[in-house]
């Protein structure tokens, strides 16, 4: 949704619906600041009733890494990279059936990543289109390139046109509905000439209505053309207009507004106020001054405020930033500042694995999802700077952080590379090895999880570090788990929770739970259900959603082997709706699982087969599949659901549970 009202552009926007009729990947190309993304939004919003599967919007602008491309694109379609990784062929099988617009936006700087993605989804798709936007085209067969041009110009004698329009629309808004006259308009129609008509240009210029006159905007405009085009002949006239505007823009700051514009470009991605606290108050901006000067630059929509919930976050432009950018280098302050950045969000993350288990963990989840460009950017800071311990005790208190929020390749690979630069032994290194363990855990990468977590236990016992010995434990049973040796797996696990109980460590109550699947799997229905219970009962107060709803969905499981239906269901439910709300997926799935198995047992076949639908839905998007020890139970309910209401109705079923979304699929 755009703050903003949309103005002019009905010629290309239709324009660019017609070359989507016609071909299925479309760039929108053009200089900064033309309107590209703008233009794309608009045109899938008009034409998004022709997918049936929605039109996704992927944003590029924080991704720097080549490499996780594939992890964000399916970031944005709402997927989990639960597999090993979410490689090409993974998006490519989940859009294999589906009509859908992707729009990739601001792709210049992943262009080579972009074209071979793109080319890839797009000949194993064949329902798949593409609009992306960038400074240069994506370069592969069958592109239709489209020359996003400025807004239209009015012809000589003539105050219409689109930049007019524009401008005086913005205008409005500033000057609280007060309308230009016919001579303010015919001042209008010459400063949108001198700014080539190119909307970012307009909307600075437009701001400025708030304390310069329309007249006064064209004169300081000029000056200032003056002096850049006499600097910057060989800069191409778009780069020159631009830059024109930003630097006439910051000219028209104070010392605290222009100090605090400079600081703020350190962000990558959107920020709050407490960051901007800690990361950009000092001489000669004190602390007391940060919301009156942060409320100017939102007024000179140097900045963007975006309400999230009960709080304000903030983002800048690409191009304003970059601005900023470049002045705070040309100060000698960009890495002092980015050491501050980088220092909040160390804290942060230590704040969020203090966390983790207890009731406010949800709230976590969403403040590092909020944050994530800005982690990212942190990261390699510590690795660009030579500074592995600091980034793997901060990707190590990410921890689950990583999973819940889809993040398992990203941080795998984060992970490894702080460690091979790390290279010395100690705390950081013992717990950032049972964090990457645990993540390949995530993705079923038991090969690859086993030796890591051994070395994190061999090198915690040495340095007597029991926490990471702990949870280094808990994981290796769970590596004997998923190879099938449940003797083994309960060993661990029993070793773990003793540990965890005596260190205090929250982590005790989901152990209990691993161990009480041991139990399950190898048939002791009833210790299972006392585990569970215990599991359960320790979560009751100040418990985190996602060890309670382990648990409930664990008792419902076992309590439905027991025999006894009416509690199972209550259980699941239960855990239904805490795995709900934190989008826990694989415990989502699971419960519907369960819940499907239910109802076929009462014999309620057409809810049976729409849970069963709506649980294969949640296993595709992250993706995987019902852990194998559990495939007996899914047969035997498909195949009494099957004879119960016959093999086509309940095909028909199943699809329409395979097309609610997870919000719909909790509600049933």
């Amino acid at each position: 949704a755009q703050a903003t009202g949309f103005v002019g552009r009905r010629k290309e926007v239709a324009q660019v619906r017609r070359l989507l009729s016609s071909s299925r990947l479309v760039t929108l190309a053009g200089p900064p600041g033309v309107g590209k993304t703008r233009l794309a939004l608009r045109t899938a919003e008009e034409g998004a009733r022709r997918f049936r599967d929605g039109v996704w919007t992927v944003e590029l602008a924080g991704l720097r890494d080549p490499s996780l491309l594939a992890q964000e694109v399916a970031r944005a379609l709402g997927l989990h990279d639960a597999s090993i990784s979410w490689a090409v062929d993974s998006l490519a099988q989940y859009l294999r059936d589906r009509r859908l617009l992707l729009l990739l936006d601001n792709c210049e700087h992943l262009l080579d990543a972009c074209a071979v993605l793109v080319d890839s989804l797009l000949r194993s798709c064949p329902h798949l289109q593409v609009l992306a936007t960038s400074r240069q085209s994506l370069g592969i067969a069958g592109e239709t390139v489209w020359r996003v041009p400025p807004l239209s110009l009015p012809e000589e004698g003539s105050v219409d046109s689109e930049a007019v329009e524009l401008l005086i629309a913005r205008a409005a808004s500033v000057l609280s509905g007060h309308q230009l006259d016919q001579d303010q308009r015919e001042v209008a129609a010459e400063l949108c000439q001198r700014l080539d008509g190119i909307p970012l240009a307009i909307e600075l210029a437009a701001v400025r209505l708030k304390t310069l006159s329309i007249e006064q905007i064209l004169d300081r405009l000029g000056d200032r053309f003056l002096v850049l085009g006499e600097g910057q002949r060989a800069a191409p006239a778009h780069r020159r207009t631009l830059r024109a505007a930003l630097d006439w823009s910051y000219a028209l700051t104070d010392e605290e507004e222009g100090t605090l514009w400079q600081r703020l470009s350190v962000f990558p991605g959107s920020f709050d106020l407490p960051a901007v606290d800690e990361v950009c108050v000092g001489d000669p901006l004190q602390v007391e001054r940060v919301v009156d000067v942060l409320d100017g630059l939102v007024d000179k929509s140097v900045i963007s405020g975006l309400r999230s919930e009960a709080e304000m976050r903030y983002s800048m432009l690409e191009s304003v930033r970059d601005y900023g950018l470049e002045k705070l280098r040309s100060r000698g302050d960009e890495s002092s500042l980015c050491s501050c950045h980088r220092d909040y969000y160390a804290r942060l993350c230590l704040q969020a694995w203090e966390h983790w288990t207890d009731s406010t963990q949800p709230r976590w989840f969403e403040r590092l999802e909020g944050d994530h460009d800005n982690l990212r950017a942190a990261l390699d800071w510590c690795i660009e700077n030579g500074e592995p311990e600091t980034g793997c005790v901060m990707a190590s208190n990410m921890w689950l952080y990583w999973e819940a929020r889809g993040h398992l390749t990203e941080g795998r690979r984060r992970l490894a590379t702080l460690l091979e630069a790390l290279g010395s032994h100690g705390h950081a290194r013992a717990k950032a090895l049972w964090v990457a363990g645990y993540l390949a855990l995530g993705q079923t990468d038991v090969e690859a999880a086993a030796p890591l977590l051994q070395e994190s236990l061999d090198l915690a016992t040495t340095i007597g570090d029991q926490e990471s010995a702990a949870f280094a434990t808990q994981y290796l049973g769970l590596c004997r788990l998923f190879a099938g040796d449940l003797a083994g797996a309960a060993e661990l696990l029993e070793q773990a929770f003793e540990m965890q109980a005596e260190i205090g460590q929250g982590a005790a109550a989901f152990t209990l739970s691993d161990l009480a699947v041991t139990a399950m799997l190898g048939g002791d229905i009833g210790r299972a259900v006392r585990l569970y219970e215990k599991a359960v009962a320790m979560t009751e107060q100040g418990g985190d959603p996602w060890t309670r709803s382990h648990g409930l969905w664990g008792l419902g499981m076992a309590t439905w082997l027991a025999g006894d239906d009416a509690r199972a269901e209550r259980a699941e439910k239960d855990a239904l709706r805490l795995a709900g709300g934190i989008d826990e997926r694989t415990g989502i799935a699971l419960c519907l699982e369960v819940l499907a198995w239910i109802s076929a047992a009462r014999r309620d076949f057409e809810r049976s087969a729409r849970l069963r639908g709506a649980a294969l839905s949640v296993w595709e998007s992250i993706p995987r599949r019902l852990p194998r020890p559990l495939h007996e139970h899914a047969a035997n309910c498909e195949q009494i659901t099957r004879r119960g209401i016959g093999a086509e109705r309940f095909a028909r079923l199943v699809e329409e549970g395979r097309r609610l979304d997870r919000a719909a699929a909790v509600a049933l």
